[in-house]
């Protein structure tokens, strides 16, 4: 089954760009412009992986990350942060939120794209190690 990535950021021409980094390597990508709409696009979609801009009107990425967790089903989904201003301590913060990782959008993509890859083979081997445990 094709993984599922759900991009949540107010740039259009971003999700567009990432969209077809993703789906190059045989993921299915959703956008999304409006963060007043993501936490009902993720309980709906179920993404495999969000990618998160932080600095959003309405609901920033802050703010989402803090959300999920209280959402009893969505607490598990894997979050990438990116922001084209990210700062140490908004890192720090993300990271203390529960995402896995954060990155500079447009200036590290082949290393954001590669830690996508890796969170979500991750993922999928998470049912194999449990199995194992039993």
């Amino acid at each position: 089954m094709q993984k599922k990535i759900l991009i949540i950021d107010d740039d259009p021409d971003f999700i567009d760009i990432y969209k077809e980094f993703l789906k190059d390597r045989g993921y299915k990508v959703f956008g999304l412009v409006h963060s007043v709409d993501s936490l009902q696009t993720i309980r709906a979609l179920r993404p495999g992986l969000v990618l998160l801009d932080l600095r959003m009107p309405t609901y920033n990425g802050f703010f989402i990350l803090a959300s999920l967790p209280e959402i009893v089903d969505l607490g598990g989904i894997p979050i990438i942060v990116i922001s084209s201003d990210l700062t140490k301590e908004d890192k720090e913060r993300a990271l203390n939120l529960g995402a896995m990782d954060a990155f500079v959008n447009g200036r590290e993509d082949e290393g954001l794209l590669n830690r996508i890859d890796q969170i979500l083979e991750l993922e999928d081997a998470k049912p194999h190690v449990i199995r194992r445990g039993c």
